[in-house]
């Protein structure tokens, strides 16, 4: 007997909807009206919902879900039949039933998960990889003469230097730090700085020329500040 098929036996009794089952959540069934009840406490590892999905996953269903990454089918547990839906998402295996008879409730249509993007894109590798084969597999006829024309020239040299953005970091960023390191080589905040100490050494050397131990040098200050502050007054 399945694991899943005590899980999808709470289903009609409980009056649901259906089961849901996601990875690293608790199994949950769906109420009407929207409501949600989780049948356990603790969640359900990734590696515990694949084994679920591949116990009840039909043999002929099995390359389907791992090509597209869904498959849908019909379970039968006990006496009720499940409608069951396993996609694959980023997580994981994800497993939706309801059941499609014996539930007092209306059922609803299990929602329909579209396939991955990624196999769209199957064709276009392909195309990509032929397109290559083409190009550069053989003389490589065609693509050397695109590389040796001047636009193939030019993008080339563009191309090997890495689209110019070590020119333009060179001229943007590298160029004007060098720039201002020579411009703010000398510091001129501690000039600024040292500003007054050089005022006052300066002030200081010329004070003491001044100073010469001649009394005529002395006389002749006194005279001249003398007549400094007459002139002074009589002008005031």
């Amino acid at each position: 007997m399945p694991q899943l098929d005590r899980l999808l036996a709470h289903i009609s009794p409980r009056g649901g909807l259906r089961l849901r089952l996601e990875p690293n959540a608790p199994p949950v069934l769906e109420m009407p009206g929207g409501a949600e009840m989780p049948l356990l406490a603790n969640p359900l590892p990734q590696t515990m919902v694949e084994v679920l999905a591949k116990e009840v996953v039909p043999v002929g269903k099995e390359a389907g879900l791992a090509t597209t990454g869904e498959a849908y089918f019909d379970h039968e547990a006990g006496s009720e039949t499940f409608r069951i839906l396993i996609n694959r998402g980023p997580q994981g295996l994800r497993i939706t039933a309801e059941p499609t008879k014996g539930n007092a409730t209306e059922t609803q249509p299990l929602p329909r998960r579209t396939p991955p993007a990624g196999i769209s894109l199957a064709p276009t590798a392909s195309t990509g990889i032929a397109l290559a084969a083409f190009l550069f597999l053989g003389e490589r006829r065609l693509a050397s003469s695109v590389a040796n024309s001047a636009p193939g020239k030019l993008l080339s040299t563009l191309w090997f230097n890495a689209w110019g953005f070590d020119w333009l970091y060179d001229q943007l960023w590298v160029k004007p730090y060098l720039l201002a390191t020579r411009l703010l080589g000398k510091d001129p905040l501690d000039w600024m700085m040292n500003l007054p100490a050089w005022l006052a050494q300066s002030g200081h050397q010329l004070l003491a020329w001044t100073v010469s131990g001649k009394l005529r040098w002395y006389a002749a200050s006194m005279g001249m500040g003398a007549a400094l502050i007459l002139a002074l007054l009589l002008l005031g």
